[in-house]
């Protein structure tokens, strides 16, 4: 049973670093749509009294908040055991045998029906590889993120920040 208790906890943490990317690449693309408003907004008006590091700490904090808020969100919601067995089953066409396992009380366990089903998971999970089939990737769509990326860039590099300009020095020049 724990060959069977292993293989679930590894394909879990796969499932749960997969989530948090996941999340992570949603929360940064917000992040950076943030970050550009605030970076943009006084280059588009004059705003008086700005802090002289203003667009490095849109940045730098909505990146912040974007990796807290997915750490925080990942650990309010992520996977069992009983859906990491699911998703195991799933992958490997096990046909519910690992998950129907899991999901026995220790009782159930005892029988003899259910010693068949943990002996049958059991063999089923020596001949799998969790790792073969629960490699981490990130989706597509993180390419979005540059997008904003691009554009906080951009207004940093190319764009000052707009001066206000009093109608009383402009009478005095006159």
């Amino acid at each position: 049973m724990d060959q069977l208790h292993q293989q679930v906890a590894r394909a879990r943490r796969r499932l749960i670093i997969e989530q948090f990317l996941g999340r992570l690449v949603w929360c940064i693309l917000a992040a950076l749509i943030v970050a550009a408003i605030a970076v943009a907004a006084p280059r588009i008006i004059a705003i008086a009294g700005l802090p002289e590091h203003w667009d490095a700490g849109w940045i730098i904090g909505t990146l912040i908040g974007a990796l807290v808020w997915s750490i925080a969100w990942t650990i309010v919601s992520n996977r069992s055991p009983l859906d990491a067995a699911i998703e195991i089953d799933r992958r490997f066409d096990l046909r519910e045998r690992i998950a129907s396992s899991l999901s026995l009380s220790p009782v159930e366990q005892s029988s003899d029906a259910g010693r068949a089903v943990v002996n049958d998971a059991l063999r089923a999970a020596s001949r799998i590889d969790v790792d073969e089939k629960f490699a981490i990737h990130v989706d597509r769509r993180a390419w979005w993120s540059l997008v904003p990326a691009l554009a906080v860039f951009v207004l940093v590099a190319f764009f000052d920040n707009r001066e206000a300009v009093s109608s009383l020095e402009a009478e005095r020049t006159a």
